[in-house]
Protein backbone atom coordinates (compact mmCIF):
# COMPACT_ATOMS: atom_id res chain seq x y z
CA UNK A 1 0.00 0.00 0.00
CA UNK A 2 1.18 3.37 -1.07
CA UNK A 3 1.56 6.14 2.00
CA UNK A 4 -0.01 9.54 1.67
CA UNK A 5 3.87 10.90 0.99
CA UNK A 6 4.53 8.18 -1.97
CA UNK A 7 1.32 9.16 -3.23
CA UNK A 8 2.06 12.96 -3.18
CA UNK A 9 5.13 12.05 -5.17
CA UNK A 10 3.72 10.73 -7.68
CA UNK A 11 1.16 13.21 -8.76
CA UNK A 12 4.11 15.85 -8.51
CA UNK A 13 6.12 13.14 -11.02
CA UNK A 14 3.26 12.87 -13.46
CA UNK A 15 2.83 16.81 -13.18
CA UNK A 16 6.53 17.43 -13.95
CA UNK A 17 6.33 14.42 -17.13
CA UNK A 18 3.61 16.57 -18.08
CA UNK A 19 5.71 19.83 -18.11
CA UNK A 20 8.36 18.13 -19.33
CA UNK A 21 6.93 16.48 -22.39
CA UNK A 22 6.83 20.02 -24.25
CA UNK A 23 10.57 20.25 -23.40
CA UNK A 24 10.32 23.65 -22.82
CA UNK A 25 11.18 23.78 -19.15
CA UNK A 26 14.06 21.11 -19.95
CA UNK A 27 15.06 23.68 -22.21
CA UNK A 28 15.37 26.08 -20.02
CA UNK A 29 16.96 24.36 -17.29
CA UNK A 30 19.75 23.02 -19.71
CA UNK A 31 20.23 26.76 -20.72
CA UNK A 32 20.78 27.86 -17.70
CA UNK A 33 23.00 25.71 -16.14
CA UNK A 34 26.93 26.37 -15.72
CA UNK A 35 29.46 24.50 -17.06
CA UNK A 36 30.10 21.11 -15.45
CA UNK A 37 27.34 21.11 -13.30
CA UNK A 38 24.93 18.63 -13.89
CA UNK A 39 21.96 19.95 -11.65
CA UNK A 40 19.19 20.04 -14.33
CA UNK A 41 20.37 16.49 -15.83
CA UNK A 42 20.31 14.83 -12.56
CA UNK A 43 16.62 16.70 -11.76
CA UNK A 44 15.81 15.24 -15.10
CA UNK A 45 16.72 11.51 -14.53
CA UNK A 46 15.80 11.26 -11.18
CA UNK A 47 12.17 12.49 -11.55
CA UNK A 48 11.82 10.16 -14.72
CA UNK A 49 12.94 7.08 -12.79
CA UNK A 50 10.71 7.82 -10.26
CA UNK A 51 7.58 8.17 -12.33
CA UNK A 52 8.93 5.16 -14.63
CA UNK A 53 9.57 3.18 -10.98
CA UNK A 54 6.25 4.15 -9.33
CA UNK A 55 4.61 3.03 -12.48
CA UNK A 56 5.97 -0.22 -12.32
CA UNK A 57 5.81 -1.16 -8.79
CA UNK A 58 2.53 -1.09 -9.31
CA UNK A 59 2.44 -3.35 -11.48
CA UNK A 60 4.58 -5.34 -9.59
CA UNK A 61 2.61 -5.81 -6.71
CA UNK A 62 -0.28 -7.00 -8.30
CA UNK A 63 2.25 -9.70 -10.03
CA UNK A 64 3.50 -10.47 -6.62
CA UNK A 65 0.04 -10.73 -5.60
CA UNK A 66 -0.62 -13.10 -8.48
CA UNK A 67 2.24 -15.32 -7.96
CA UNK A 68 1.60 -16.25 -4.23
CA UNK A 69 -1.17 -18.69 -5.75
CA UNK A 70 0.91 -20.46 -7.96
CA UNK A 71 1.26 -23.88 -6.19
CA UNK A 72 4.64 -25.82 -6.93
CA UNK A 73 8.05 -24.90 -6.66
CA UNK A 74 8.23 -22.78 -9.31
CA UNK A 75 5.42 -20.79 -7.73
CA UNK A 76 7.10 -20.24 -4.75
CA UNK A 77 10.21 -19.14 -6.32
CA UNK A 78 8.75 -17.02 -8.76
CA UNK A 79 6.56 -15.65 -5.68
CA UNK A 80 9.85 -14.74 -4.00
CA UNK A 81 11.92 -13.16 -6.80
CA UNK A 82 9.07 -11.33 -7.95
CA UNK A 83 8.76 -9.96 -3.74
CA UNK A 84 13.08 -9.96 -4.34
CA UNK A 85 11.78 -6.97 -7.02
CA UNK A 86 9.37 -5.24 -5.24
CA UNK A 87 11.80 -4.53 -1.94
CA UNK A 88 14.32 -3.65 -4.45
CA UNK A 89 12.45 -0.90 -6.18
CA UNK A 90 11.51 0.59 -2.78
CA UNK A 91 14.95 0.67 -1.82
CA UNK A 92 16.14 2.38 -5.05
CA UNK A 93 12.86 4.64 -4.86
CA UNK A 94 13.51 5.78 -1.42
CA UNK A 95 17.25 6.38 -2.60
CA UNK A 96 16.37 8.64 -5.51
CA UNK A 97 14.12 10.21 -2.54
CA UNK A 98 17.14 10.20 -0.03
CA UNK A 99 15.17 8.89 2.30
CA UNK A 100 16.70 7.21 5.07
CA UNK A 101 19.71 5.17 5.15
CA UNK A 102 17.90 2.81 7.74
CA UNK A 103 14.53 2.30 6.23
CA UNK A 104 16.44 1.72 2.45
CA UNK A 105 18.78 -1.19 4.63
CA UNK A 106 15.59 -2.77 5.99
CA UNK A 107 14.12 -2.63 2.55
CA UNK A 108 17.67 -4.51 0.92
CA UNK A 109 17.55 -6.78 3.77
CA UNK A 110 14.03 -7.94 3.31
CA UNK A 111 14.92 -8.43 -0.42
CA UNK A 112 17.61 -10.27 0.07
CA UNK A 113 15.54 -12.29 2.74
CA UNK A 114 13.02 -13.18 -0.75
CA UNK A 115 16.13 -13.65 -2.98
CA UNK A 116 17.74 -15.95 -0.42
CA UNK A 117 14.24 -18.11 -0.31
CA UNK A 118 13.69 -18.30 -3.59
CA UNK A 119 17.07 -19.84 -4.35
CA UNK A 120 16.45 -22.20 -1.48
CA UNK A 121 13.43 -23.22 -3.31
CA UNK A 122 15.10 -23.93 -6.51
CA UNK A 123 18.04 -25.79 -4.84
CA UNK A 124 15.48 -27.89 -2.65
CA UNK A 125 13.45 -28.78 -5.13
CA UNK A 126 14.43 -28.64 -8.74
CA UNK A 127 15.99 -31.15 -11.04
CA UNK A 128 19.24 -29.37 -11.07
CA UNK A 129 19.67 -28.01 -7.58
CA UNK A 130 23.18 -26.77 -8.59
CA UNK A 131 22.05 -24.01 -11.23
CA UNK A 132 20.74 -21.93 -8.31
CA UNK A 133 23.86 -22.76 -5.99
CA UNK A 134 25.44 -19.15 -6.08
CA UNK A 135 27.49 -19.55 -2.59
CA UNK A 136 30.60 -18.06 -4.36
CA UNK A 137 28.81 -14.96 -5.18
CA UNK A 138 30.77 -12.24 -2.94
CA UNK A 139 29.27 -9.05 -1.21
CA UNK A 140 30.96 -5.78 -0.69
CA UNK A 141 31.02 -5.10 3.33
CA UNK A 142 32.26 -1.96 5.41
CA UNK A 143 35.88 -3.69 4.40
CA UNK A 144 35.49 -2.49 0.71
CA UNK A 145 35.02 1.14 1.41
CA UNK A 146 38.09 3.29 -0.14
Amino acid sequence: MMTTADVTVQQALYRYNRLFDNEKYATYLLIYQQPKDTHADDFEATAKALLKAYDFHSSLRTAVSCANGVHGWRGRMAYELLATSDYMIQAAIQLLLFGNLSYIREKLQAGLSHLTSALYEGVQHSESPGMFNFKATYFPDEHDCR
